[in-house]
């Protein structure tokens, strides 16, 4: 994910519950429904399922507040999934923390955590990958990983 001045956005409260997996008929209980995000299918996976993954972000420019860093809910993925309805009162008085980054730092987390980015400001560039993982057998069948996926949507 790439954010300078031309390429920019700011990203709302949310957890990561999307996996990218091949287009099934049938869909585990608690999963689901399939959408499609740049292309590729994607379901929504269950909080159990959630809460066993590890997202690595690995920080390709130096990042803090001006140049999209992460804010985050400490400990807010020891609450399972939260309806996007209620995230807003869910982060009411919450503590909230800037997580800034120097290039080559990677971070983990757990994709439950309630996160959010701004918009790049100035000259800054902040250029991230994100990656998700958990074991390849923890994917209930009938669902399958998609193995061929681009590794970049947006240029670098």
């Amino acid at each position: 994910m790439r954010k300078s001045n031309e390429v920019n956005w700011p990203l709302a409260w949310h957890q990561d519950v999307t996996l990218v997996t091949k287009v099934s008929s049938k869909i585990p209980p608690g999963f689901g429904p399939v959408t499609y995000k740049d292309g590729l299918p994607h379901v929504t996976a269950t909080a159990q399922f959630l809460a066993g993954m590890v997202s690595a972000r690995i920080h390709l420019d130096d990042t803090d507040q001006d140049s999209g860093a992460l804010e985050i809910i400490p400990g807010s993925h020891k609450n399972g999934r939260i309806p996007p309805r209620v995230m807003e009162q869910e982060i009411m008085g919450k503590e909230l923390a800037y997580v800034p980054a120097q290039c080559g730092e990677i971070h983990l987390f757990r994709p439950l955590l309630l996160h959010r980015s701004g918009k790049v400001v100035g000259e800054a560039m902040r250029r991230v990958i994100q990656l998700e993982m958990t074991p390849r057998e923890a994917l209930p069948q009938p669902l399958e990983w998609l193995d061929a996926v681009p590794l970049f949507s947006q240029k670098m």
